[in-house]
């Protein structure tokens, strides 16, 4: 599988954690929720996976732009227009 879709996979699965944590009562521990241990668990995926994005062309981040400018990573890189899951399949 490509890096940009498990990226894009794992996003999807910290946003499902979170409307589930927000959907469910809690009655028991807070901490012991099954789904506030997954998104804890996929945010720091999350966080390395983004960190780790870089294109090996240019050495360039790919979803970390600025402090406070993120991107989706795509198939190519947005500085140098080269491919970057080629040796991913």
């Amino acid at each position: 599988m490509a890096k940009h879709k498990k990226f894009q996979i794992t996003l999807v699965v910290l946003v499902v954690c979170i409307m589930g944590f927000n959907l469910i009562d809690i009655r028991v521990d807070f901490f012991l929720n099954p789904f506030y241990i997954l998104s804890l668990v996929t945010a720091i995926i999350l966080v390395v996976q983004s960190i780790n994005y870089t294109c090996p062309k240019c050495g360039k981040n790919q979803v970390i732009r600025s402090f406070l400018k993120y991107n989706m990573p795509k198939e190519s890189c947005y500085f140098c227009a080269s491919q970057l899951d080629k040796n991913d399949k």
